[in-house]
C-alpha cells in the first residue's frame, strides 16, 4: 500500500538520534523506524534445519525455543543483519517465496512479537 507525503520529509534515524534531536528543538518530528535484532543475552545455536534458542535474561523460567522452518529463516536473517526493519525483511521474503508482501509482513510480525513475548529479540 503506497503512502503519499506532502510537503513533508520523512527521516529515518534510530534510538540513539533521539538526544540530538530534543537538543535541535526537532523532537516528535522525526519517524523512527524500530529495527529487530536479537538480544544480547540470548545463547542459541543453528543445526541447519533449526534454531534453538534460549533467553538468559529469564533464567529463573528459561526454557529453550525451538524455532524451525520460515521461523528459522527469519531468525537468521536478523541475525545477519541486527537491525534489519519489518519491512525490509517482509519485502526480501516475499519476493523470495512469491507471496504477498502483505501476507508476509502480517505472519513476520506475529512471529516477532512472539519472539520478543518470549525475550529472545528487540526492536530497537
Amino acid at each position: 500500500m503506497p503512502r503519499t507525503l506532502t510537503a513533508c520529509a520523512v527521516l529515518v534515524r534510530d534510538r540513539r538520534s533521539r538526544s540530538a534531536d530534543a537538543a535541535l528543538g526537532i523532537e516528535g518530528m522525526i519517524v523512527v523506524v524500530p529495527g529487530w535484532s536479537i538480544r544480547d543475552d540470548v545463547a542459541w545455536t543453528d543445526d541447519s534445519e533449526r534454531v534453538v534458542a534460549l533467553s538468559l535474561a529469564r533464567w529463573r523460567d528459561c526454557r529453550p525455543v525451538a524455532i524451525e522452518g520460515t521461523g528459522a529463516v527469519v531468525w537468521r536473517a536478523i541475525a545477519g543483519r541486527p537491525g534489519i526493519e519489518l519491512e525490509v525483511l517482509a519485502r526480501e521474503m516475499a519476493a523470495a517465496h512469491d507471496h504477498d508482501i502483505g501476507e508476509v509482513r502480517s505472519d513476520l510480525s506475529n512471529l516477532l512479537q512472539t519472539l520478543r513475548r518470549e525475550v529472545l529479540v528487540q526492536a530497537e
